[in-house]
């Protein structure tokens, strides 16, 4: 609910004298509610222990000691919150706030799993021996997104603090990198046998040798059931064939976009699909799929037996091979009937 003032005045007058939480945040209250917090603190002994406002709230003249006063986007207001994912942002983190992190991260029976790190300014050196905790052996958490981190050698430095971890079992990674870095990933999914989900988005312009490489460290990750790999890229049949095939059996999502696939690729993709009747998930997409190519492939055949294999195993499929694109968009474009090729 989003009370005012004069609405929580008269629910502060029936609130029990047994919460030990009282969240206040997304309400429309402004600063004329300290004097009533201040009152209903006074009033309400020793049992409440935490209280979480919005931003705009200042606090700093609420004197109870017993009870931590936090702001609504503050760190210690979300851990309390159990907000997932736990969007953490480098540059905003104090030394508290990842003291903080490492007591809740490293408990066994920590209620948070999910964080997401954004590095949208850079890194510090000091980064490191926090991340070398929370993201090492001692860490309970699940799912690591990681996000804008532009520095390359930081990137390769963050994949090796990563591999004694045996908790993550969900990867994904928003940025762009080097020779140096993809390789330090690859060597991370080679130790990574429990890993069940990767997304790669804006690994932009991976060749076929980079994609033999990923194939290479793919074949580590047995228990691998999602592989996303989103952004613009150069692979082409001989890159998208390696992957495939170093994938398991147990893999129910495979969603492939922006490469370089040619009707070559098919009998590859039909040969991936017959003997997966656990695959629910396959979007072959952006791809530009053309029928250039000096082997003779019955293009149609090949798509229609795809189709209805997946279609047989209550597969969700969509292959988008923007066969002859261009000229299908100049008719979409054309007036008056004439078509400019």
């Amino acid at each position: 609910a989003e009370i005012g003032i004069k609405g929580f005045k008269t629910l502060a007058s029936y609130l029990p004298e047994t919460f030990i939480c009282l969240d206040l945040s997304d309400n429309q209250l402004d600063q004329d509610i300290i004097p009533i917090l201040d009152s209903y603190l006074k009033s309400n002994g020793n049992t409440l222990k935490q209280l979480i406002v919005d931003d705009n709230i200042e606090t700093s003249s609420l004197q109870e000691e017993h009870v931590k006063i936090t702001h609504h986007s503050s760190l210690s207001a979300k851990l309390f919150r159990q907000v997932q994912p736990l969007i953490l942002l480098m540059d905003d983190l104090t030394d508290n706030d990842w003291s903080k992190l490492i007591v809740e991260l490293t408990k066994d029976d920590t209620p948070i799993h999910t964080i997401d790190l954004h590095f949208k300014h850079g890194f510090h050196d000091e980064h490191l021996k926090y991340l070398e905790i929370i993201l090492g052996k001692q860490s309970r958490l699940k799912h690591l997104h990681i996000t804008h981190l532009s520095d390359t050698s930081f990137q390769t430095e963050l994949f090796r603090l990563m591999k004694d971890n045996t908790s993550i079992i969900k990867l994904r990674i928003n940025f762009e990198m080097d020779s140096k870095s993809f390789d330090a990933l690859v060597d991370l999914l080679k130790t990574k046998t429990n890993l069940n989900e990767l997304e790669l988005v804006k690994c932009l312009n991976l060749t076929d040798d980079d994609a033999i490489k990923l194939a290479d460290g793919l074949k580590t990750c047995t228990n691998l059931q999602h592989l996303i790999m989103e952004g613009k890229n150069q692979i082409g049949d001989k890159g998208f064939q390696a992957i495939i095939s170093s994938l398991p059996d147990p893999l129910t999502r495979l969603i492939f976009g922006g490469s370089l696939i040619t009707a070559k690729g098919l009998p590859s993709l039909l040969s991936f699909v017959k003997p997966r009747p656990a695959l629910k998930e396959l979007y072959i997409k952006n791809n530009g799929i053309s029928t250039n190519t000096s082997t003779k492939i019955n293009v149609p055949d090949l798509v229609h037996k795809i189709i209805k294999i997946a279609h047989n195993n209550n597969c969700d499929y969509k292959l988008d091979m923007n066969m002859n694109g261009t000229v299908k968009q100049k008719i979409a474009e054309s007036i008056d009937g004439e078509v400019n090729l």
